[in-house]
């Protein structure tokens, strides 16, 4: 579960391990976060019935679980990530209507390649809100 800035929880985020060049445990706010999460009562949300063996089966089963998903393609494209409901999965490929700030769909699924998603989240505020307002493509 992600702490979010808002000091409480805010969705699910899956990260390469092999993208992952430095860890930094526990943050140097840990105990900053701690301390308001208890002042809150916030507990940490049970962790949702993910597969991790493959790319393919974390999609598949966040699709399942979650109204959108974000996926992010750091190397290419380091700034960004990519909003919408999953249409089809392939061994290697990914196929997502995309969902933009404005909550307006793209006419068609882009085509990802898994080797190239470095982080896939779910379950957050900014995807949830934007789900509430939006209509899906049929």
């Amino acid at each position: 579960a992600i702490v979010g800035n808002g000091f409480r929880y805010d969705g699910y985020a899956c990260f390469r391990i092999k993208d992952v060049r430095s860890l930094e445990v526990p943050s140097k706010r840990c105990d900053v976060y701690e301390r308001v999460l208890k002042a809150r009562k916030l507990k940490i949300p049970p962790s949702p019935p993910l597969r991790f063996d493959t790319l393919k089966n974390l999609l598949i089963s966040a699709n399942k679980h979650f109204p959108f998903i974000a996926v992010a393609t750091e190397k290419q494209y380091p700034d960004e990530c990519y909003i919408g409901r999953i249409v089809s999965v392939t061994d290697k490929h990914l196929f997502l209507p995309q969902i933009d700030a404005g909550a307006s769909w793209d006419e068609t699924p882009y085509k990802y390649v898994l080797e190239q998603i470095t982080n896939v989240s779910m379950g957050s505020d900014y995807e949830n809100g934007l789900y509430e307002i939006s209509l899906f493509p049929n």
